[in-house]
């Protein structure tokens, strides 16, 4: 079991990494580079932990995690973009849909989880992750209309991931641009409309999201989706 870890990247501690610690820059990019996995998640940490990594470079780190196999070392890229993606939004937004093949393509199954569902993409996952001292989660709104479908059915995970977890941006304001926009371009579209359902979940504070919801259940003759947020609300 060990030895599957590691083939995959797995690097246990201190222990391994504390000799890299002193590479310049260039060095730990060229080490990251290697056709070894453990090297790779060594390279990866050394350079997080060295704060070396700059917004110029998550196109980069978008670019490997694209193209990277290995568990261990995909996760070490994901905790970078989760800590540095918001420094430049535009790039890291713009690999929304594009990394990975398991997400959504049309409507799901209604999760019996009592928690918002994971998102599935791997850029959602990681701006459901964001810490809020570091995003402008007013940007994040206002990039919904530069998004193609695709894309927003991301998009609409990742902020309702961010929201429930963060109860501070579960206000009338942001639960408006998102139903607005949303109803003004997809309500015929099952799978936005499910993914929009589920964002709603994250509002439990919000009267209008739930008589919002109310109203919708009764003109989708009891979508099960819905049924769920109200049980949040």
């Amino acid at each position: 079991m060990i030895n599957q870890k590691v083939n995959r990247g797995y690097v246990e501690g201190e222990k391994e990494i504390k000799p890299f610690y002193d590479l310049r820059k260039e060095q730990l990019i060229e080490l990251f580079e290697s056709d070894v996995a453990t090297d790779r998640t060594i390279a990866i940490r050394c350079l997080h932990k060295g704060k070396l990594f700059t917004k110029e470079d998550i196109k980069y780190l978008c670019e490997s995690l694209m193209n990277e196999k290995k568990l261990y070392v995909r996760l070490e890229i994901e905790k970078v973009l989760t800590d540095i993606g918001a420094e430049n939004l535009p790039v890291l937004i713009s690999y929304l849909s594009l990394i990975g093949n398991n997400r959504h393509l049309s409507r799901g199954k209604t999760s019996l989880k009592k928690s918002y569902p994971l998102p599935r993409d791997i850029i959602a996952r990681i701006i459901g992750h964001f810490d809020l001292e570091n995003v402008n989660v007013d940007t994040l709104y206002e990039m919904m209309f530069t998004l193609e479908r695709n894309q927003l059915s991301e998009m609409i995970d990742g902020i309702g991931f961010l929201t429930f977890y963060n109860p501070s941006l579960s206000t009338e304001v942001y639960f408006n641009r998102m139903k607005l926009f949303v109803r003004s371009k997809y309500l015929g579209d099952d799978l936005i409309m499910w993914k929009f359902y589920m964002y709603c979940s994250a509002f439990s504070k919000i009267k209008e999201c739930r008589e919002f919801l109310q109203g919708e259940l009764i003109r989708t003759d009891g979508d099960s989706e819905i049924v769920r947020s109200l049980q949040f609300l």
